[in-house]
């Protein structure tokens, strides 16, 4: 069983359509709320596209370099739920997240 797993099976158990996480964007005054079912369903997407289309195997180095957001949430519990070894350095990972305003961060 992954981390993730290990974390959201709980939750999705006793109440998967609750609140799990409330983001508010101070640039544009966005909120947005996820349930606990939202969040599983983003995480398996991640992970299924990390194994599925980028060939990642558990223990893989992925990079994590995104700001403070409920997509980032996504992408690091997705990269946990398919084995992924999470980093926060690209040099030597074979998949780094970084914004999308500053690509060449991800350059390692």
């Amino acid at each position: 069983m992954s981390v993730t797993q290990a974390l959201l099976a709980p939750m999705l158990a006793t109440g998967s359509p609750r609140p799990l996480i409330t983001h508010y964007d101070d640039a544009t005054g966005a909120r947005v709320e996820l349930s606990r079912a939202t969040v599983a369903n983003w995480a398996a997407k991640t992970a299924n596209w990390l194994v599925d289309e980028l060939d990642l195997e558990p223990g893989t180095p992925v990079s994590v370099a995104l700001p403070a957001h409920w997509q980032t949430l996504g992408v690091l519990l997705g990269s946990w739920w398919c084995g992924a070894h999470v980093v926060d350095d690209p040099a030597g990972a074979e998949v780094a997240f970084v914004p999308a305003a500053a690509p060449e961060s991800g350059a390692g």
